[in-house]
């Protein structure tokens, strides 16, 4: 009986779909090509899949999602599409991760092996949007691009993609915040050129997660919708 991880691809290009579905293969995943995105929630289940790649174009349509995101335990799910910062975010809506096209083999195998291992939370709260301030992750140049009361999603140059490990100090110099964070999930743009990184607030002393909680209270920006309830 095989033992590899069932992804299941869902993409309207054929040539897209075979070139993913042969990377993962090539890392010891088990591909699972999803044709009919409007087949019956029960034969999508009977996938058994364990993580999920859709394009943004099929992220909408039929059951899919359904079946991987409102679960007891949500399955974790990659978007892909092109340079579209509304298609990130309503990906962010659905608790997924965003890559963007053109994809590269060692940025999409790592993005998959990085959800297998750590999973997508479900939000307890609503996520601000905010005006992509600077922060220092353990020392590395960021910006701040999301707040939640529970966690933070983060962008850094590709170049530092060792710099993020699984656990790291964010420090917030203009506000004079520092707290501690538990890496949940990391994504790449097009060429590595951007790296995003979400995660959770670890264990933090009484004073910094205080400061924090101030910090999103204060924070003016658009709110995100949290996921959806599970059903």
């Amino acid at each position: 009986m095989s033992t590899r991880a069932r992804i299941a691809v869902a993409t309207r290009s054929r040539s897209e779909r075979a070139a993913i579905g042969a990377w993962l293969d090539s890392a010891d995943f088990q591909a699972v090509h999803v044709t009919d995105i409007g087949a019956p929630v029960r034969e999508l289940e009977a996938l058994k899949f364990e993580l999920l790649i859709v394009d943004t174009e099929m992220m909408t349509l039929g059951s899919l999602m359904h079946v991987a995101r409102y679960r007891a335990t949500p399955l974790p799910v990659i978007v892909i599409g092109d340079e579209d910062p509304e298609a990130e975010i309503e990906a962010g809506r659905r608790g997924a991760s965003y890559l963007v096209r053109p994809m590269e083999r060692a940025g999409l195998l790592f993005a998959v092996t990085l959800a297998l291992a750590e999973g997508r939370p479900m939000r307890r709260s609503a996520r601000k949007l905010v005006p992509r301030f600077p922060g220092l992750v353990d020392g590395v140049p960021s910006y701040v691009l999301d707040v939640s009361q529970e966690g933070v999603r983060l962008e850094v140059a590709g170049r530092s993609r060792s710099s993020l490990p699984p656990s790291f100090m964010l420090r917030l110099p203009v506000f004079n915040v520092a707290v501690q964070v538990q890496r949940v999930w990391v994504s790449t743009s097009g060429g590595s050129s951007h790296l995003w990184c979400g995660g959770t607030l670890a264990r933090n002393q009484q004073h910094s997660a205080h400061s924090w909680k101030m910090l999103v209270e204060m924070t003016s920006g658009p709110v995100l919708d949290t996921d959806p309830p599970r059903t």
